[in-house]
């Protein structure tokens, strides 16, 4: 076997590398891997090496090649490390990848050098028998407007400005699927999940944002909705102003269907491309 490679470094130089079975390089953070006759050859990953093996199962090892680049920003270390293990993992002893299913349950973590850290304790358990297949659909599109009022007497502002922006749309040829008013600083994240303070308190606000957002299915919608409210700008109550221009209008919103599926329907193949 013999593996002919271009190293090219992070000064943009270019060494050609030939290795044979059995045989492994050293390549240095940043450095880029050009492989120049593919043939029958599949890689693995093992540890920060990457292992490329042919069809007759003869190997070759790029050490290295998983360490952190030098002069790049982040930080390798048992902390940020431990904090990605807890994202979005419900069962840390089973933890469903599409080649294995993981038990984290009694991970070792330990800092060996600046920007390394060596894992072990980790065990592997059968892959799943069907694969998660996660769709985008288009659900519209997502239209909306910031407004801003002053003191005194915000949140009464606030209030009557959307009961006019909703006496306006609902005189307009608009079809609006849904809308959210939002006050910055009072009910923007958490909506109805939290008590809103008393009006008296939040009119001695020195000012109060609100958020206008609608989901409409066809772009006319937004455009009409937005053109039909940027006048109470100018003649709503005293004190408001607005975003300028005409917001963040017609985003295009996907949802995403996931559902599972054989695994023996999905056909995998690894393409190495010269760039």
């Amino acid at each position: 076997m013999a593996i002919k490679m271009n190293v090219v470094n992070t000064q943009q130089e270019t060494k050609m590398v030939t290795l044979v079975k059995g045989g492994q390089i050293s390549v240095s953070p940043g450095d880029t891997i050009r492989l120049l006759a593919k043939g029958d050859i599949n890689t693995l990953r093992s540890g920060n090496d990457l292992i490329i093996k042919n069809g007759k199962g003869e190997e070759v090892t790029l050490k290295n090649f998983y360490a952190k680049a030098k002069n790049t920003g982040g930080k390798v270390s048992r902390n940020t490390i431990r904090e990605q293990l807890v994202y979005e993992i419900h069962d840390p002893t089973n933890y469903i990848t599409p080649d294995v299913v993981v038990d984290l349950s009694n991970i070792k973590l330990e800092d060996t050098e600046e920007n390394r850290v060596s894992l072990s304790g980790i065990k592997g358990k059968p892959r799943p028998e069907k694969l998660k297949l996660v769709m985008g659909q288009h659900e519209g599109f997502v239209t909306e407007q910031f407004f801003f009022f002053s003191y005194p007497f915000a949140y009464d502002k606030v209030q009557m400005f959307i009961k006019a922006v909703k006496e306006t749309w609902a005189k307009l040829p608009v079809q609006i699927i849904e809308s959210r008013f939002n006050i910055i600083g009072v009910n923007g994240l958490h909506e109805d999940a939290v008590d809103i303070p008393p009006a008296e308190e939040l009119n001695q606000r020195s000012e109060l944002g609100l958020r206008i957002a609608i989901k409409h299915k066809d772009g006319l919608t937004g455009k009409t909705a937005i053109a039909g409210i940027t006048c109470l700008g100018l003649n709503g109550p005293p004190g408001v102003i607005s975003v300028p221009g005409w917001g963040n209008m017609n985003r295009a919103m996907l949802s995403l269907w996931p559902t599972l599926i054989p695994r023996e329907l999905i056909k995998q193949e690894i393409n190495f491309v010269n760039l």
